[in-house]
């Protein structure tokens, strides 16, 4: 856990989460608890990230001051997110939704978060009920099941799209063989054509022979 008394200042600001891979977000910082805070993400929603797999935070340097930028925010529409005291109370407040858990990577799940407490949570997926320990959730949002669903019909058009492909340049190579085959059948003739006619100019000049032998 961290002491979020000395992050409080954060809040409104624009930070970024982590340097690199699939955890890495910038958004809006909405709160920050112990154990947990609130990320809001222009296209994404809002982004719950549990502050023990947090590797660091980047401040943007280019912002207002902290009186600014809260100014800004109560001028602006409210984002509405979950605002609980510790990370296991917020997924219960997630429970019969679409969520998704952690970012990307091997770790990365969709599905209807139907339990949650300190100890595990349940996800029901496409594979099944899956029982997550809290602990290694990095991060979990709200999350839109025709995203998943236009994701996979995505990867059936590319697995289509890619089998096409491989029949056209089947039928392709089948055309260029047959072609070559007509070709060399073309020579093979050309060739049979001409022994043929060697044959004969031999035989004409063997019965030229034998009758100028006869006379």
């Amino acid at each position: 856990m961290i002491d979020a008394g000395r992050f409080t200042t954060l809040v409104g600001k624009e930070i970024k989460i982590n340097r690199g891979g699939p955890e890495v977000k910038c958004g809006k910082l909405l709160s920050i608890k112990p154990d947990h805070l609130a990320l809001y993400c222009e296209g994404e929603g809002v982004i719950y990230f549990q502050t023990e797999h947090i590797k660091s935070i980047t401040i943007n340097g280019n912002q207002e001051s902290s009186e600014g930028a809260q100014q800004n925010i109560e001028e602006q529409d409210p984002i509405s997110y979950v605002d609980s005291t510790d990370f296991p109370q917020m997924l219960q407040h997630l429970t019969n939704s679409w969520v998704q858990i952690n970012r990307g990577g091997p770790e990365k799940l969709e599905g209807i978060l139907v339990e949650a407490n300190n100890d595990y949570l349940k996800v029901s997926a496409n594979d099944g009920l899956m029982i997550i320990m809290t602990y290694h959730v990095k991060s979990v949002s709200l999350a839109n099941k025709n995203t998943q669903s236009n994701s996979k019909n995505q990867e059936k058009s590319n697995e289509s799209s890619s089998a096409q492909n491989t029949g056209a340049n089947n039928q392709n190579q089948k055309q260029n063989a047959s072609n070559k085959n007509k070709e060399s059948s073309k020579e093979s003739s050309k060739e049979k054509n001409k022994e043929q006619g060697k044959a004969k100019n031999k035989e004409k000049s063997k019965e030229k022979k034998e009758k100028s032998n006869k006379k």
